[in-house]
């Protein structure tokens, strides 16, 4: 049996898909809707984290993310950093990218800042995911025509952690499907419809 081996993302982008972005935005709410309230919120074993909590991390994390994202397109298009596809990512935003998608291939504690409240109200967490990706979707249309790979965003929780806004808006996606992928896993182990 021949398997097939495992790479890192592809060294060129195109830019921003929105395609992507619109392809996640109803996945929160396919996976919360059969949920009742004390479902969305049930954890599989003391520490780790509900269906709930999976989704509204992804919410603290792109709010986060979307801040600087649109500060430093403000700030390429004031300083006019224009560039046409295929851009790069650098070797360092690759492995992470193959690190911060799912499957999850490795365990971390989440940073403080990411850290989502627990005892979640449903129709908030899903609202704001709603929120936050179709103002990402308003993000990648006003990246348009930008060089992606030029402009530099720093990560929220360091400022040494710096990655360009293409592989920023790449690790969005996949850091999404992770949690996506991983609240499933929750419903699974649960049983929950």
């Amino acid at each position: 049996m021949i398997r097939r081996r495992r790479t890192l993302p592809t060294l060129r982008f195109a830019g921003v898909n929105s395609d992507e972005f619109k392809a996640l935005l109803p996945k929160a709410e396919e996976l919360a809707r059969p949920l009742s309230a004390e479902q969305f919120n049930l954890r599989v074993a003391p520490g780790t984290w509900s269906v709930g909590e999976c989704l509204a991390h992804i919410n603290v994390t792109n709010e986060l993310y979307a801040d600087l994202m649109a500060k430093a397109i403000e700030n390429g298009r004031a300083e006019r950093i224009g560039g046409k596809p295929p851009f790069r990512y650098s070797l360092l935003e690759r492995l992470f990218l193959w690190i911060i998608g799912p499957p999850a291939r490795f365990r971390f504690k989440a940073p403080t800042a990411f850290v989502p409240p627990s005892s979640l109200d449903k129709a908030h967490v899903l609202g704001a995911w709603r929120e936050s990706h179709l103002y990402l979707l308003a993000l990648a249309d006003a990246s348009r025509g930008l060089d992606l790979a030029r402009i530099k965003i720093s990560s929220p929780v360091s400022a040494k952690m710096r990655f360009s806004l293409g592989a920023s808006f790449a690790t969005i996606i996949a850091h999404d499907r992770r949690h996506l992928w991983q609240a499933q896993r929750v419903k699974q182990k649960l049983g929950l419809p």
